[in-house]
């Protein structure tokens, strides 16, 4: 079963690719690479960037323009001089999904705990702990009381 912010996640990459043929998804930290590889859409040919730049743009190039593509480069976003794929970046649209404000949504909290998310990500990530959250919390609730 999918966790909440997976299936935000997926349809939001639903919609990008509803706009755009090319949707690059940078995850330095490799924290997306669950959700990358789970979505679910057989149309949308998924690739990972890895020292594979030159054979993926000739690739892309010999598709048809209906092709969709979701490219996942596990690294951070390289400088414009140095981005091989700049191209076809700037053709396409990058994806950003934030952990933080995903568990946030999850738990019902606002963005102001944003930084309390970041300190127990952990928590947030088991689905039991967090509906036991969700049933002691109340309304009001500070950050001390959520601590």
């Amino acid at each position: 079963m999918q966790s909440p912010a997976t299936t935000r996640i997926h349809d939001s990459l639903d919609r990008a690719l509803s706009r755009k043929r090319l949707v690059f998804w940078y995850d330095p930290k490799e924290e997306w690479l669950e959700e990358f590889e789970s979505y679910p859409d057989t149309a949308v040919l998924k690739r990972r960037v890895e020292e594979n730049e030159f054979a993926l743009k000739v690739a892309i190039a010999r598709a048809p323009l209906s092709q969709r593509f979701l490219l996942y480069i596990p690294s951070a976003k390289p400088e414009e001089s140095g981005n091989w794929l700049l191209d076809l970046l700037l053709a396409g649209q990058e994806f950003k999904a934030d952990r933080a404000s995903l568990d946030l949504g999850d738990a019902g909290l606002p963005l102001e705990f944003k930084s309390l998310a970041r300190e127990h990500s952990h928590f947030f990530r088991s689905t039991t702990r967090l509906q036991k959250f969700k049933d002691l919390r109340q309304p009001g609730d500070q950050e001390a009381d959520i601590r």
